[in-house]
């Protein structure tokens, strides 16, 4: 073999040496380093399975601890008034922040127990609107909702126990007449316990000395100076205040009913208005158990739907509830019959059996009218026949046209 062939040959064999270590040597890497990553695999898996199970069960833990009981049923019964932060909605107050919150838990039970009307100041600002009786509601939702309030919102108190709501609903027994201010207890009024420190008692306790005082002079009487009385002159009698004469329901609308329905009986918010209104017009007896139960539930109103609270009024006198709403009936545009106390003494007995609040269905339906014949008919004055003139006069009418016509009609017979 030549030079040429003999370095071909070692070319080739070279060549193929380095071809074939660098086919094992990928053979070998593959050969290690994939089936070692796949025996891991399985085990890495189950770390990351237990890693992702102890995550879920930390968050769900979380959050079933962060659902508080109270927190649905502030949703469901607070948020309509009091907004969903509770920053308070127009003539609500806010409960964020609020110091009848978080001041005395009893004053916040009573209120859900009773309801509040009339005015009240929160954070330095006067509201004036109705609270309505939540009377309906177990001591544990009482609890539960108060205890929320007063541990969210901003505000920080501590909750109120089922035990606390048991005591004061016993205490209440069954009183749905609202609260006002003057039956609660001062938030702001409320006196800190102070720190009071024990200083350590002493062994020995120094006793001081005692001197004795000395002796005092003779204090001779002084006689009494004989004063002569001075007549009495006689109290004039004070004139008698001259009262005005009026609607006396004005004044009770003013005071009880402008807060939720306006000044004009237009209506607020949630509240339905009353002039003009179906339910106003319609039948008294429906006003009159509204004002004894209070009214629950969604009612229409002129074509709306309303579904706020009306409590009841039932403190009210039978002569003070005929009285507001005969004013209502009689205006804001309204025009239906008085109501009389005798009207609602008639009522009276049923609601102290059962205060609960009606709803729409235990009302008569304002808008079915029942139509009675007590008054004239148009049937009225209506004469028979026989004693009409008017049909003598029909018969001499059309016998006379017959006998006109008849020849007419002879002549042309013939042609």
């Amino acid at each position: 073999m030549d030079a040429n062939s003999t370095h071909m040959t070692y070319t080739f064999t070279n060549n193929h040496k380095i071809n074939t270590m660098k086919t094992s040597t990928k053979s070998t890497d593959s050969k290690f380093s994939f089936p070692s990553f796949t025996s891991y695999f399985p085990k890495l898996t189950a770390v990351a399975a237990i890693i992702t199970t102890i995550i879920g069960s930390t968050f769900s833990t979380a959050n079933a601890q962060d659902a508080h009981p109270g927190e649905a049923i502030f949703k469901l019964k607070c948020t309509m008034c009091h907004g969903q932060n509770g920053e308070g909605i127009a003539i609500f107050p806010p409960l964020a922040g609020s110091e009848w919150v978080t001041g005395p838990e009893e004053n916040l039970v009573r209120i859900q127990l009773r309801g509040l009307m009339g005015p009240i100041t929160v954070k330095g600002k006067v509201y004036n609107g109705m609270m309505p009786a939540n009377a309906t509601m177990t001591d544990q939702d009482i609890a539960d909702v108060l205890s929320y309030v007063r541990s969210n919102l901003g505000n920080e108190a501590p909750p109120v126990t089922v035990d606390t709501v048991k005591k004061i609903r016993a205490e209440v027994a069954g009183n749905t007449t609202p609260l006002t201010v003057k039956d609660l207890i001062d938030p702001l009024a409320v006196p800190e316990k102070p720190d009071v420190k024990i200083e350590p008692t002493p062994a020995v306790i120094p006793v001081p000395e005692v001197k004795p005082e000395p002796a005092k002079p003779e204090v001779k009487p002084v006689p009494e100076a004989k004063v002569e009385p001075k007549p009495v002159e006689p109290v004039k009698p004070i004139a008698p205040a001259v009262v005005k004469a009026g609607n006396p329901g004005r004044a009770l609308f003013k005071a009880k009913c402008v807060a939720c329905h306006g000044a004009n009986g237009e209506g607020i918010a949630i509240f339905p208005p009353l002039a003009g209104s179906e339910w106003v017009n319609g039948p008294a007896e429906n006003l009159i158990k509204i004002q004894l139960h209070g009214l629950a539930g969604p009612i229409e109103v002129k074509g709306k739907l309303y579904n706020g609270m009306m409590p009841n009024n039932a403190a009210m006198s039978d002569q003070e509830i005929a009285d507001v709403l005969t004013y209502v009936r009689s205006s804001m545009g309204n025009k239906a019959d008085a109501i009389t106390a005798d009207m609602v003494l008639e009522h009276r007995a049923a609601a102290k059996a059962n205060p609960a609040p009606v709803t729409v269905k235990d009302l008569i339906d304002p808008t079915i009218a029942v139509d009675t014949l007590t008054g004239p008919t148009e049937l009225e004055g209506f004469k028979p026949a026989q004693q009409n003139s008017s049909g003598n006069v029909i018969f001499w009418t059309i016998g006379i046209m017959g006998v006109c016509t008849l020849p007419v009609l002879a002549g042309l017979a013939k042609n």
